[in-house]
């Protein structure tokens, strides 16, 4: 039921000339709806209708002569979308990436000065993103496709979720939920953004067996009373916490630490970019030789990454290889997913806690679209077998792309098979079998035979 005239509708409408003064309603008032239900629907058309109840006759509903003229319009022309943060998972200093529409938003901005973006800005948990050394002030984004920008996490604290906002001339953008809330795997949790801690630095990193010495951890988010400080499995009760560090004494181990072996960290794994851009022998960074550090003119940049997804289209002569180990969150069958551009790869050792027999267990030679997994167009695959793999145990994973030029990216995607008697997972996909039904024409034949013909026409209706 729409609301009422307000005070302000009634003061400028003038009923016996036929004029009537209203304010349009929002869509969610009309249907009652909550706003993600209408989020696959760019426009909805309304027809306007009077319902005349004056006491003087039976009420009765009054149409427009020209029904066509009286048809309203709800666009979302002029409503950005954001589609996803990538990665979701985030710490203060680290960079990700707003995928977003603008729509037609930037046709509104008019006048802007030299220092002003297309969009105003965008936010984690109401804490400000940093474009100033990625997006160019004069940079104009594609209307009614998806766009990405890069950004540097600014200063908030750790969180379990947090919203992500960005800001136009026409208001907020639109948060698709379906895209942008990322879910454990047993449901447990939902987050648009999840912040967590980060150890950018330690004082010492030698010890006794004996204990007793005083570490000092340098980093971002240590802010709480609850850490959990251990120094190669061994507590180290914390003395002093602040922001961005924290104090602890280290205790007594039993036996001298191990090096030189496969280790469980945190949330994370290793990245490794290199470009060979600028080889003044045109010498190409490959799948094949990313390894070699000898070569003079190719950059090596190492970073923590939180997913095993590439940055979209940020050079070319390049090489992204991400490596970490995979949690298995249930005892059951995985299958792994990979799209890129141009080569990629993705190696899996199935031993537990083991980084030294990798399978390869997806291989494609050609490049397709972002997250185009299903792309078979090719004749490649981009679908691994099914591996059965133990709940809670570590599985080392070795994943890579290659770029030669044109447009670059990587993902990486798992599904989870799932019995029918446990709950459903968004993020998991069944297999779908296609029936095709095609069509054979079987056409009549007949015979007309003409007796005694003479010289003239005949015509044959049917």
């Amino acid at each position: 039921m729409a609301p009422l005239l307000t005070e302000d509708d009634a003061f400028n409408s003038n009923t016996a000339n036929g004029f009537i003064n209203y304010r349009i309603p929002s869509v969610r008032e009309l249907l009652n709806a909550p706003p993600n239900s209408l989020d696959t629907y760019s426009t909805l058309t309304f027809e306007l209708f009077l319902y005349i109840n004056d006491g003087e006759r039976e009420p009765y509903f009054d149409y427009c002569h020209h029904r066509h003229l009286c048809r309203i319009y709800y666009r979302r022309h002029y409503t950005p979308v954001i589609f996803e943060l990538q990665p979701p998972v985030v710490y203060h200093g680290g960079e990700t990436y707003v995928h977003f529409d603008p729509k037609y938003t930037q046709n509104l901005n008019e006048d802007l000065a030299t220092d002003e973006m297309q969009f105003i800005n965008a936010k984690i948990g109401g804490a400000r993103m940093d474009f100033e050394e990625s997006v160019a002030n004069d940079k104009k984004f594609s209307s009614w496709r998806r766009n990405t920008i890069r950004g540097r996490v600014g200063d908030q604290s750790p969180a379990e979720n947090h919203e992500i906002s960005m800001l136009w001339e026409s208001g907020n953008s639109h948060v698709l939920d379906w895209s942008a809330l990322h879910c454990s795997y047993d449901n447990s949790s939902c987050y648009y953004a999840k912040t967590v801690p980060v150890i950018k630095e330690v004082s010492i990193h030698e010890g006794f067996t004996s204990g007793g010495q005083s570490l000092t951890v340098k980093g971002w988010g240590f802010n709480s009373p609850n850490i959990d400080a251990k120094v190669d499995g061994v507590p180290c009760e914390v003395t002093t916490y602040q922001k961005d560090q924290f104090t602890c004494e280290v205790g007594a181990a039993q036996n001298i630490s191990t090096v030189d072996v496969p280790y469980f960290g945190q949330h994370g794994v290793r990245h490794v970019l290199v470009n060979s851009s600028k080889d003044r022998d045109n010498n190409w960074v490959w799948l094949n030789n990313y390894d070699d550090e000898l070569r003079p003119d190719w950059t090596r940049e190492e970073s923590l990454a939180l997913t095993l997804e590439a940055p979209i289209d940020i050079a070319e002569r390049i090489v992204h290889n991400y490596k970490g180990w995979f949690v298995a969150p249930a005892t059951t069958r995985y299958r792994f997913y990979l799209a890129c551009d141009d080569h990629c790869f993705v190696d899996l050792d199935l031993t537990p806690g083991s980084s030294s027999n990798l399978t390869s267990i997806l291989s494609v030679d050609n490049w397709t679209n972002f997250r185009f997994f299903w792309d078979t167009r090719d004749g490649r695959t981009r679908i691994s077998e099914w591996y059965e793999l133990e709940e809670g145990q570590h599985y080392y994973i070795d994943t890579g792309v290659a770029e030669g030029g044109g447009g670059d990216h990587l993902s990486v995607a798992v599904e989870i098979e799932r019995n029918d008697t446990e709950p459903g997972h968004h993020h998991s996909m069944r297999e779908t079998q296609r029936l095709s039904v095609n069509i054979n024409n079987d056409l009549d034949t007949t015979r007309v035979t003409v007796l005694n013909p003479d010289d003239g026409k005949y015509v044959l209706n049917f």
